[in-house]
């Protein structure tokens, strides 16, 4: 299968972004095929609601030409889920949003979980997710580790160290069953972070490759009585011809 992976931020590098590519690889089926996907304008990092919105144009336009090159399905890299009911609307392969695909990994690990993020006082965006999804009730907390994006992306040992202390905070103080990242700049993380802590650490983004493949294999799409065609689109959104 071919699966678009739509990076809807400016501030990963190529190096950064094929790096992420190769880890995804190590999880998903040996058929499945990466296409990268780039916004050409938005926010450097996706870190709060307005961050989160800013993106939104870009990832539904990519996924409609995700859509016309051929791809079978696209995951959206932000655990912030922009645009992802709106991109279901203009496509028929499915669009996943990786921060719900992660949390319903781990509805099904554990009577509840734990959001882990880079900074819990910018962490709107994964509550969003949690109500979006019919999730907030298993959410028993959000938990972060004071450090930006652009940290998490560059010090990954200092942030498996936080991550291990949060972690073991919200296993003795909110009772936390299991874990999921609200981040993908902690992708790849996940299993050594769980070897420290013994429970369950959900990597969102192998998550979303999971689910992608899962659905296109069953043949499954969205529903067009949950997701709608709207009726008036811009064009430079879906790529649509303008007709006279």
């Amino acid at each position: 299968m071919e699966l678009a992976v739509i990076i809807p931020v400016l501030g990963m590098s190529d190096e950064m972004i094929q790096a992420r590519v190769d880890v995804l690889k190590e999880k998903a089926m040996p058929a499945t095929n990466f296409r990268i996907y780039r916004s050409r304008r938005g926010p450097g990092a996706i870190e709060s609601r307005y961050d989160r919105q800013l993106a939104g144009d870009e990832v539904m336009r990519l996924s409609c030409q995700a859509e016309r090159d051929g791809c079978d399905a696209a995951m959206v890299w932000c655990a912030g889920d922009p645009a992802v009911d709106a991109a279901r609307e203009l496509v028929k392969i499915p669009v996943i949003g990786t921060g719900e695909a992660g949390m319903l990994f781990a509805y099904h690990l554990a009577q509840n979980f734990c959001i882990l993020t880079g900074d819990e006082d910018l962490a709107a965006t994964s509550y969003d997710v949690a109500v979006r999804s019919g999730l907030k009730a298993r959410m028993i907390s959000i938990r972060g580790i004071q450090m930006s994006v652009d940290q998490l992306r560059n010090d990954r040992e200092g942030a498996l160290q936080g991550l291990e202390k949060v972690a073991q905070e919200a296993v003795q103080r909110d009772g936390a069953h299991a874990f999921v990242f609200g981040c993908l700049a902690l992708t790849g993380m996940g299993e050594e972070l769980s070897e420290r802590i013994g429970l369950p650490v959900v990597d969102a983004a192998h998550c979303a490759v999971s689910l992608a493949e899962s659905l296109v294999k069953m043949n499954l799409t969205y529903s067009c009585r949950t997701y709608a065609a709207p009726p008036v689109v811009d064009p430079e959104i879906t790529g649509a011809p303008v007709l006279p």
